[in-house]
């Protein structure tokens, strides 16, 4: 691909956005919010999912239950 033909479909391109401002803030619009909706699911996923524990030595970890006998089923 030659750098003339990306420099004539830039100016083209601006060119059209010059001509539909409305079209182009729409599109603009819709862009920003699919990366910010991927940005802040993936974030909540890393945060959930793939961050490995905090503790130095996370295979020992061990959670602990009171278990009561006299408590009704």
């Amino acid at each position: 691909m030659r750098i003339e033909l990306v420099g004539h479909d830039l100016r083209f391109a601006f060119r059209q956005m010059k001509r539909s401002p409305v079209f182009t803030a729409v599109a603009l619009a819709a862009v920003a919010l699919g990366i910010g909706a991927n940005s802040a699911i993936f974030s909540f996923f890393d945060a959930i999912y793939l961050r490995t524990s905090a503790a130095a030595d996370a295979g020992r970890l061990v959670a602990l239950h009171r278990v009561d006998d006299r408590a009704p089923e």
